[in-house]
């Protein structure tokens, strides 16, 4: 069994942000979530082929999500290894995805809260690119730029990208440490 955590916040206002890319793809599965109190999160078991998923996102804020992830993994009774986090990343250019095992949060803190409540960094992330081209050398506000909705632009290509990391997450098999796919 794979557990499948989108990394987002429940908030209205963030739906559309690119920081909630996470719980986008989990609902364009367009499976009924439901919500369990005691273990922090809204969450799906379902069979896709001969692969079984547990489909999650948190009821709660991004920083806080590793209590859920930690908690949902100890009622499967699950190692981390059985675990995909899907998540925005702001090193990763727009329109590329990759899959990765293992690493630390460069400074995402929905990660860190992960890595600490799992006590390691070994489990599956789907790293979503949300980086525009000269990013850095714009000299921009990260916080901003990752709590904003997604552009007119990057709205246009959006689509594709969810509908990507759903392939990607429907084929996944942890063979590999790391692959990158653009759209």
């Amino acid at each position: 069994m794979i557990v499948v955590f989108g990394l987002g916040n429940n908030e209205k206002k963030y739906k559309n942000s690119r920081h909630n890319v996470g719980h986008m793809v989990i609902e364009s599965f367009k499976l009924e979530l439901s919500k369990n109190e005691k273990l922090g999160c809204s969450f799906v078991k379902q069979k896709f082929g001969d692969q079984d998923f547990v489909f999650a996102k948190s009821s709660g804020f991004m920083n806080n999500s590793g209590e859920p992830v930690q908690k949902l993994l100890n009622f499967f009774k699950l190692k981390p290894k059985n675990l995909v986090v899907i998540h925005d990343d702001i090193d990763i250019d727009f329109e590329k995805i990759q899959k990765r095992f293992s690493g630390s949060s460069a400074g995402h803190n929905g990660l860190k809260s992960i890595i600490q409540h799992l006590n390691t960094q070994d489990f599956y992330r789907l790293r979503v690119g949300i980086r525009k081209i000269n990013f850095k050398s714009l000299n921009q506000d990260t916080n901003k730029y990752v709590m904003a909705d997604f552009s007119k632009d990057q709205k246009q290509n959006l689509t594709q990208i969810i509908d990507k990391a759903r392939e990607v997450i429907l084929q996944f098999k942890p063979d590999k440490e790391k692959e990158t796919y653009s759209i």
